[in-house]
């Protein structure tokens, strides 16, 4: 099966991998370009809980307290 990748460069190149070892002819095609903001700032305040929607984010918050 031929399939196109559309996932930013940095989590594209596993998926594509993994489809190829399934035996699929796959291209990478990134349609966004994931770039930080700096700085990132989190108040100090008493959370219950923090959500992340993408592993882009959780990026973006590593290395932060």
């Amino acid at each position: 099966m031929n399939i196109i990748v559309t996932r930013p460069e940095e989590d594209g190149g596993p998926v594509k991998a993994k489809l190829e070892a399934m035996g699929h002819s796959v291209i990478l095609m990134p349609l966004l370009r994931i770039v930080p903001r700096e700085p990132v700032f989190i108040p100090k305040l008493p959370y219950q809980a923090i959500v992340a929607t993408s592993a882009n984010g959780i990026r973006a918050l590593s290395g932060h307290a």
